[in-house]
């Protein structure tokens, strides 16, 4: 359609210097050669102005469909991370399973804690080393009179 209006505005033009060229250095046109060239001209600035609009608004359709996306995907986030913190799941799995979907995300997750579990840490148990009598510090407590007397308040009676 760009070649068809050059090759308009390519005839115009032509057919303006050839009317200078053959009446000399004046040209006359009449009332309805200047209607059509303006009418013309001005049907090419509306077409070029409409495309250019419709290319600008394309454009921010775009911006806006980008942001729009972006701000799915930090509510779809925000709302795996709340779903963590409910259940008192470490956070870590937000990087580990993807969080598009949060339904899809409660239930990948369910499924990874059946099968890891809860690990809580227990306490480390007594030690299992046999008790050497010979070592100073531990005899030293062994004795009954190097005990600490338990805390309590100590009043008038």
């Amino acid at each position: 359609m760009e070649e068809r209006r050059i090759t308009t505005e390519e005839q115009t033009e032509q057919m303006e210097n050839e009317n200078i060229q053959k009446e000399g250095q004046e040209k006359k046109f009449t009332q309805t050669d200047v209607d059509r060239i303006i009418k013309e001209r001005l049907s090419r600035q509306k077409n070029s102005h409409a495309e250019e609009v419709s290319e600008a608004n394309k454009a921010k359709e775009q911006e806006l469909a980008g942001k729009e996306t972006e701000i799915k995907q930090r509510e779809a986030r925000l709302n795996c991370k709340e779903y963590l913190i409910e259940n008192e799941l470490p956070t870590a799995l937000l990087d580990v399973i993807d969080t598009s979907d949060s339904e899809s995300f409660k239930e990948k997750t369910e499924k990874v804690m059946k099968i890891f579990g809860t690990r809580r840490q227990v306490a480390p148990l007594a030690s299992t080393e046999p008790h050497m009598h010979n070592d100073a510090i531990a005899s030293a407590f062994q004795n009954p009179a190097h005990r600490p007397k338990p805390f309590g308040y100590q009043g008038e009676d």
